[in-house]
């Protein structure tokens, strides 16, 4: 989104602040709809004797992109722009295939306890 005035008037610096608020408000609208999403299908999948910790689980996997969206930040001043969104592109294309080979064990109907 924050690609979308430069696109529309390349080589001009300044841009209006509500590009950065509309991507604010589109990733925060996102947000809302994918954690309560996120927390009922990890409610419905864990065993019910795991589903606190399934949870805390989840949280704990945000925190962890967190601070790997963090560590990455800091390649910035390293690598160059085509490098840097490279590695960026790489780290959820790698999380992809990794969920792709695992699949038949996530399809797999759980017993329930």
């Amino acid at each position: 989104m924050l690609c979308l005035p430069e696109l529309a008037q390349p080589h001009v610096t300044p841009h209006s602040a509500a590009w950065l608020l509309a991507s604010y408000l589109f990733l925060t609208l996102g947000e809302l709809l994918l954690v309560p999403l996120s927390l009922s299908l990890i409610d419905s999948l864990a065993p019910p004797r795991w589903r606190a910790t399934s949870s805390g689980i989840y949280y704990l996997a945000i925190a962890a992109g967190s601070q790997l969206g963090s560590d990455l930040s800091r390649l910035w001043g390293s690598l160059g722009p085509a490098a840097y969104f490279a590695v960026v592109a790489l780290i959820p294309l790698i999380a992809m295939l990794l969920l792709l080979r695992f699949r038949r064990a996530l399809d797999r109907p759980q017993q329930r306890c």
